[in-house]
């Protein structure tokens, strides 16, 4: 999805022909700042500062990149907050028991 999020960004939004190898290139560094990015706390500014850095190699403006940087963080906060919705939903049904027996489910056999 990454990538596809790249091309068109670059296609749609520059206004230029774009290849899927540099979207791939764009994608891979970008998880490379991910990963540099895993030493600072929540990864806050690492990841922006890094996806404004990779635009201007590639010769577009920083802009650009801390837009799409900003865009992917509040797609992730969106779905975290979807999944805090659906576990609490969950809790107050009662459906968080364990599916997997424990020891004190198992009644033992009785043997003669």
């Amino acid at each position: 999805m990454g990538v596809g999020e790249l091309h068109n960004h670059a296609v749609e939004s520059c206004r230029r022909s774009s290849n899927e190898g540099g979207s791939f290139l764009l994608e891979g560094l970008t998880k490379i700042i991910d990963a540099i990015g895993v030493f600072n706390l929540g990864n806050f500014g690492t990841y922006e500062a890094g996806n404004m850095l990779i635009a201007k190699i590639f010769g577009l403006m920083g802009t650009r990149g801390l837009t799409l940087a900003l865009c992917r963080r509040v797609r992730d906060v969106f779905w975290a907050g979807v999944g805090v919705i659906c576990m609490v939903a969950l809790k107050r049904t009662g459906r968080n028991e364990s599916p997997i027996a424990t020891g004190s489910d198992i009644t033992p056999a009785l043997t003669t």
